[in-house]
């Protein structure tokens, strides 16, 4: 590979701000690509047994389109811990005038009916309530709250001195039916909702998709002379073989590493086609933490680290790439394995 280095060069986050304003390629924060958090846990004593508390939120992403979802799961100790009439109180904390509301949210409840307690209109921007209803005392009775926040206050292009909000048991005495009722609210979580500035999202939403892109990466194995690879278990033809070039490089046509980057959507994968005057057709491939650029016309790829010229090269009016690049551009060029005796490449 030719590096041709340029003093303009700009680092993946910077490139990929251009390249959303000038091509108007659309990236959104992927919900579902976020890797799952751990639970926190705190169990509680009350009346003859406890109460257990699992909470897990997500981070807040400034600038983008996907909220956060958060979880509060409870659980008694044994049946009947939870008596009917009993009203749980939550409080997330402030920061001056920064916080999160929680307009609605969805419960599922066994052995326990669980329903909203409208709080009073001073305590609406930072509380929620639950009533609990019961007849039968024989089923452990489990709620499960899963709500989406509302953050107010900050502004999408602060940057510095962001919050990170917890959740508190209102221990409130004068609450009607309190079952937490004390001398001091109960953290149940310090981290319940970090806020991520712009800058952070992007470098936690790459660094997720790079988890999610390395823990589901199939596994593709090319044998050389042949125009066929196993994907995991299963057997796909090629169109066209794959070869060993002159310099020593195992070589598969450009046409399915367009295939095979459709066929990773599912992990984060994407790729766009795009043509302009000055450069010709291109392909733009985000994977994990990387992105390429790939110029057809010129053989050039360009990714955060340069241009690098002379990678694609031809045979039979076909355009190849070599599989070293395929696994950079993948994003999991440590885990590219030659098989010597069966003259295989394994990627992934």
């Amino acid at each position: 590979m030719e590096k041709v280095k340029y003093d303009s060069i700009k680092k993946f986050f910077a490139m990929l701000c251009s390249i959303l304003i000038i091509w108007n390629v659309p990236v959104f924060a992927g919900c579902a690509v976020m890797e799952e958090q751990q639970y926190i846990e705190k169990q509680i004593n009350v009346r003859d047994g406890s109460i257990t508390f699992w909470t897990k939120g997500e981070p807040y992403l400034l600038d983008y389109r996907c909220l956060p979802e958060l979880y509060i799961t409870i659980k008694e100790s044994q049946p009947g811990v939870l008596k009917d009439g009993d009203v749980i109180y939550f409080e997330t904390s402030k920061d001056n005038e920064r916080y999160f509301v929680i307009n609605d949210f969805s419960i599922e409840s066994d052995g326990v009916y669980a329903k909203e307690v409208k709080t009073t209109k001073k305590e609406l921007d930072n509380h929620i309530a639950i009533r609990i209803s019961r007849g039968d005392t024989k089923k452990q009775g489990v709620i499960k709250i899963y709500t989406t926040p509302y953050l107010y206050g900050i502004d999408s292009n602060e940057t510095e001195n962001l919050p990170t909000f917890s959740l508190w048991l209102d221990a409130d005495k004068t609450k009607e039916n309190n079952l937490f009722s004390g001398e001091q609210n109960i953290l149940l979580n310090e981290c319940f909702m970090d806020v991520l500035s712009s800058k952070e999202a992007a470098i936690f939403v790459q660094a997720q998709s790079q988890s999610e892109l390395e823990k589901k990466f199939p596994k593709l194995t090319f044998t050389i002379g042949e125009n066929s690879l196993m994907w995991g278990s299963t057997q796909r033809e090629l169109e066209y073989p794959i070869y060993i070039n002159q310099n020593g490089s195992a070589m598969i046509s450009l046409e399915y590493l367009v295939y095979i980057a459709q066929n990773l959507e599912d992990i984060g994968i994407r790729i766009y086609d795009y043509h302009d005057n000055q450069n010709g057709d291109s392909y733009i491939v985000y994977a994990g933490e990387s992105f390429h650029k790939i110029f057809i016309e010129k053989s050039a790829i360009q990714n955060d680290e340069g241009i690098f010229e002379n990678v694609l090269e031809q045979k039979d009016g076909v355009n190849y790439i070599s599989l070293r690049w395929v696994a950079k551009i993948f994003s999991i060029e440590n885990r590219i394995v030659w098989n010597d005796e069966q003259k295989t490449i394994t990627l992934g």
